[in-house]
């Protein structure tokens, strides 16, 4: 699990560098923010499940509805570009274009 959440990392950052347009110091920061909230979240809400008295399985629950929620988020983001691509389909590729006004 770990090995993958290292090597995985590279990847997610070159898909966001690729996607960034004009701004892919924004976009670098806006993917290390969103690992950041990820690290804060999920201890945060399990601390409060046991603080909450719902014991240490609660933790594995909260961890199980994050992961549910990372895909749903993924499957959102790629119904969005296939909506993008299925209304024009050099918008994946050709992305100067979106920005000059199109």
């Amino acid at each position: 699990m770990g090995a993958f959440g290292l090597g995985i990392n590279p990847t997610l950052n070159s898909r966001v560098f690729t996607l960034a347009g004009d701004a892919p110091p924004l976009a670098g920061a806006t993917n290390i923010s969103s690992f950041n909230v990820g690290i804060t979240a999920g201890p945060w809400l399990g601390g409060l499940a046991i603080g909450a008295g719902m014991g240490y399985a609660s933790v594995a629950w909260i961890g199980a509805a994050l992961g549910v929620a990372a895909l749903g988020t993924i499957a959102w983001s790629h119904a969005l570009q296939s909506n993008r691509t299925a209304e024009d389909p050099f918008a994946a590729t050709d992305l100067t274009a979106a920005d000059a006004g199109r």
